[in-house]
């Protein structure tokens, strides 16, 4: 069975996503996973910011190999400003290849990183989670 995620308090923090000495620590927010496992992850996948708060997901629809069972994606958005995070779970399936999330207005103009997993519908068996990187609202 994979570990899965069953909220944002299940993010890891690698010790190599730390950076930086003594008094002036800093996290590399690429290096967070909230997610591992043996589910296949889209080979293309992408974020980018649409009109407003939006953002769209691009994703690669090609089945995996374990396509017995449909997956779902998951999203996590963290504002880089509040440290706030959005967990979204099972917001489209795979086949989809996309979808366009609105995130809250109060987050108008501000950065939000970024990151995708799938998994099963209970999570039974996830992705490793992917950073998708450092979005401009």
């Amino acid at each position: 069975r994979d570990i899965g995620v069953t909220g944002v308090q299940t993010c890891a923090l690698p010790i190599y996503a730390i950076t930086g000495s003594d008094q002036n620590l800093s996290i590399n927010y690429s290096k967070l996973s909230f997610a591992w496992g043996s589910i296949q992850f889209p080979d293309q996948i992408t974020a980018s910011v649409q009109t407003g708060n939006a953002v769209k997901i691009d994703w690669d629809k090609t089945l995996r190999k374990e396509d017995e069972i449909p997956d779902e994606l998951n999203l996590v958005f963290m504002n880089s400003v509040s440290k706030f995070t959005i967990l979204r779970e099972g917001v489209a399936l795979r086949d989809a290849g996309t979808i366009t999330f609105e995130l809250p207005e109060i987050w108008a103009e501000k950065e939000v990183h970024c990151w995708a997993y799938f998994s099963t519908p209970e999570n039974t068996f996830t992705s490793v989670s992917k950073y998708l990187g450092l979005l401009q609202l």
